[in-house]
């Protein structure tokens, strides 16, 4: 796992993070990241990525509508005008669309700083029981990079993170050589042996 070094310098916190029925919404420059909205496809994944899922075809009618029954909805296909022929606001499985129609939800949440675990995501808005609140988007990539990528790592890589009483461990940033280096350090507490070792995301720089 890698840590997103990006967070290690952000002068903004919030102790006490606002109601979120009383959303703030930070300007997204003072956050210093980029944000993407769609997938990126990286490396031989662009090839596979791009191949033609088998199709899918809904026998639903207009009278019933697409609801729990829908055989497209069963295998996880999304519904659209080639693979469905009742259209919406009857199809009630286009969700992916839905989603793009409202800018992707995005008016649904908020990256926060939180008090005592770095960057967080809040809701803006009441959110529904199984609402669909966003995609969930990042870099895909294929099986073999991913197989790469795990066997390319040391222990901390295998940490566990938590925020429970129970873990042993912080994160501490020290600047050395005028670079940022990232230390595991133990709490106030000695650590048994065999314990496993846990730690929170506690991102500070005091330089």
């Amino acid at each position: 796992m890698s840590l997103p070094r990006r967070a290690l310098f952000t002068s903004q916190r919030i102790s006490t993070p606002i109601p979120p029925s009383v959303p703030t919404r930070h300007k997204m420059e003072s956050l210093n990241w980029v944000n993407i909205r769609t997938n990126q496809v990286f490396g031989a994944a662009c090839y596979s990525y791009q191949d033609e899922q088998e199709a899918s075809f809904c026998a639903c009618s207009s009278l019933t509508g697409c609801g729990e029954s829908c055989l497209n909805r069963s295998m996880l296909y999304e519904c659209d005008d080639s693979n469905c022929k009742i259209g919406i606001p009857i199809c009630t499985n286009r969700r992916f669309a839905e989603l793009e129609r409202v800018g992707g939800g995005l008016n649904r949440v908020q990256v926060m700083e939180t008090s005592d675990r770095g960057r967080g995501v809040r809701a803006t808005i009441i959110l529904e029981p199984k609402q669909w609140i966003m995609e969930y988007v990042g870099e895909v990539i294929t099986e073999a990079d991913y197989e790469r990528r795990v066997k390319c790592s040391p222990e901390v890589s295998w940490l566990a993170c938590s925020l429970m009483p129970q873990l042993t461990g912080t994160i501490e940033v020290w600047i050395v050589g005028n670079k940022p280096r990232v230390a595991v350090v133990a709490r106030s507490r000695n650590i048994l042996l065999g314990e496993e070792l846990a730690f929170d995301y506690n991102y500070y720089c005091f330089s």
